[in-house]
């Protein structure tokens, strides 16, 4: 059976997401969005990842991982593009942080 390795597909999603950022700023939008769209492709990775090894009982803090970055993407985009809400972002993440840790303290 062949053992996956997760490291070398890593690089290959970081480079595809920096190839998504860049096409999007090519085509008008603002450069402030590049680094969130790469934590949240790079995210979202994470996530496939742990849910990955999670199934295989091992090292759920990959998933904690991944969610804590595709978050911080989406609340940096929203961010952006809504500045006046910038404290209710900020306490929204605290809030899923908290449920995160509380979360995958349980598991």
């Amino acid at each position: 059976m062949n053992k996956i390795n997760f490291d070398t597909y890593t690089i290959g999603i970081f480079f595809v997401s920096l190839a998504m950022a860049t096409m999007l700023y090519a085509l008008g939008i603002d450069l402030m969005i590049d680094i969130p769209i790469i934590f949240i492709i790079m995210g979202l990775w994470g996530i496939y990842v742990g849910f990955y090894y999670f199934s295989k009982n091992r090292e759920k803090y990959r998933l904690g991982w991944g969610i804590i970055i595709t978050i911080i993407g989406v609340l940096w985009i929203l961010n952006v593009y809504i500045p006046e809400y910038n404290l209710y972002l900020l306490a929204l993440l605290f809030l899923i942080l908290g449920g995160l840790i509380i979360f995958l303290s349980r598991i």
